[in-house]
């Protein structure tokens, strides 16, 4: 019996030992190995840089920039004026008018062609007013046709013509008939280029002219000689027409050519 009891003592003091937690031991007992003594404290193993608060870098100051001064307003034209554009001979229009040019020079007569050279092609621009100008006139002669003549009531009789400066000179004054004798006042044109340069052809001391190529309302047309009010521009021959009103003229294109 006595054996039992002892044996169901050790049984029950087996369960204390299984249900009572045994405290752990503490840090200060704990040794650490003497070479762990000897080294930097723990804190530095796990953070090796020192703690520092984050700065945040000064921006670097931009230098200084001058302000660049506006470009000067170009110079301002006058706004009756035309102004001129060179056309280089590698440009198409260039070709364009030189084709033009030397095409209506003589068509008819063989073995009359042009025998010069063009130097130089400039392209006209007009201001705002000088087309307006131009554009009004052509509404006046439409309306003047009342119907008599289909050109006239479509584009007012419009057509290229060529045109000499007085005397040949290298301008765009516009020459024609002033004089008492003249048989009809106005403005020669031609439809020809060898008809504009033949009209000033008695100046000979001239190395290099000028020819225009214009685009003119002829409008209503009167062949011979006379002025009618019914009509804006007269015959003369075969290739000439003679504008009464300069503002049936409208410059497009210089040529200074050599003879």
């Amino acid at each position: 019996m006595p054996t039992g009891w002892v044996r169901s003592l050790h049984c029950k003091s087996n369960v204390s030992d299984d249900v009572i937690i045994q405290p752990k031991p503490s840090l200060s007992k704990l040794r650490l190995p003497r070479s762990c003594t000897r080294s930097q404290p723990l804190k530095d193993s796990i953070f090796p840089f020192p703690k520092t608060k984050p700065t945040n870098p000064k921006p670097e100051p931009r230098p200084k920039t001058m302000p660049v001064p506006p470009s000067p307003p170009p110079p301002l034209l006058s706004a009756s004026l035309p102004s001129f554009v060179e056309l280089p001979p590698d440009h198409p229009t260039h070709g364009v008018v030189q084709r033009i040019f030397l095409c209506s020079w003589s068509p008819d007569k063989e073995g009359a062609s042009f025998s010069g050279e063009i130097d130089r092609v400039f392209r006209i621009r007009h201001p705002i007013k000088a087309l307006a100008q131009f554009e009004q006139y052509r509404a006046a002669v439409k309306a003047r046709s009342a119907g008599s003549d289909p050109r006239c009531i479509a584009d007012g009789n419009e057509m290229m013509c060529f045109h000499c400066p007085a005397g040949g000179e290298m301008k765009i004054g516009l020459s024609g008939y002033n004089g008492s004798d003249a048989p009809v006042k106005g403005i020669r044109t031609f439809s020809g280029s060898d008809g504009a340069h033949e009209s000033v052809a008695k100046v000979k001391d001239m190395e290099k002219r000028a020819m225009l190529v214009c685009r003119v309302i002829a409008g209503r047309v009167r062949d011979g000689i006379g002025v009618d009010s019914e009509f804006e521009s007269v015959r003369v021959g075969k290739e000439e027409i003679v504008v009464l009103d300069p503002r049936a003229l409208l410059p497009c294109f210089l040529i200074i050519y050599k003879v």
